[in-house]
């Protein structure tokens, strides 16, 4: 178990060491890491949406604002714009200026970032090394 207060804390220690005061397990389902209540918000952050509380591994920069990457996920789904392709024959249509089914749209260029971390962190669940985090 991966115990991230006892090296980069500064709280009061036990005489084995370990952390005195009481500790959260980062939000993410399977993250075995453990944030003190007391000096560790620069080893954390808070989801702008859900509102919980993750280590810093999985945080996610979306426009300015900290997400999960599930919560990431929805924030760029929400954002989905509209289709505006235009028909240049009977069954053709022309996806240049349309950000819904250009792929070189940043919507959804984004839209494609953040599913392939959201796919990353389900794969990884079970390894303890995790990639720094994302910004979009």
């Amino acid at each position: 178990m991966m115990q991230r207060t006892k090296e980069d804390c500064d709280a009061d220690r036990n005489d084995d060491g370990s952390p005195c005061l009481e500790t959260t397990r980062c939000a993410h389902l399977g993250c075995e890491v453990y944030l003190c209540r007391a000096g560790c918000e620069h080893l954390s952050f808070v989801c702008e949406d859900c509102d919980r509380r993750f280590c810093f591994e999985h945080k996610i920069v979306f426009d300015g604002l900290s997400y999960c990457p599930g919560c990431a996920v929805e924030a760029v789904e929400s954002q989905e714009p509209e289709c505006e392709c235009r028909q240049t024959d009977v069954d053709l249509f022309d996806a240049a200026d349309c950000e819904f089914h250009n792929p070189a749209s940043p919507w959804n260029v984004r839209l494609r970032a953040v599913t392939a971390v959201q796919q990353y962190e389900a794969t990884s669940q079970d390894t303890d090394s995790r990639g720094e985090s994302c910004e979009f």
